[in-house]
């Protein structure tokens, strides 16, 4: 790998970067969308994966200031609300 360093005013601006993801806005959704003592049951896309899926889940749920659980069984990602938002003993959440 090589690189060289330039002036910002010369690097050209990044596309579509004020616009969130597809991705983004769906997992948004979701974690909005959950209340307590219900799952979310997300089929994924053909480009998904439960590793991409569970993390953006992840951050749109950070962003929001709650603290989601997903796991994936057979391709089918599930999330749900952790205990009035925070982590209980033994949950797996930090």
């Amino acid at each position: 790998m090589k690189y060289t360093l330039i002036d910002r005013e010369k690097a050209p601006h990044r596309e579509g970067a004020s616009v969130p993801s597809e991705r983004r806005q769906q997992s948004e959704r979701v974690v909005a969308a959950l209340i307590p003592a219900k799952v979310a049951k997300i089929e994924l896309g053909p480009k998904d994966t439960p590793r991409g899926v569970k993390a953006s889940l992840t951050r749109a749920a950070k962003r929001q200031g709650k603290i989601v659980r997903s796991w994936d069984v057979n391709g089918v990602v599930y999330a749900e609300l952790t205990e009035s938002g925070g982590s209980s003993a033994g949950d797996g959440a930090f």
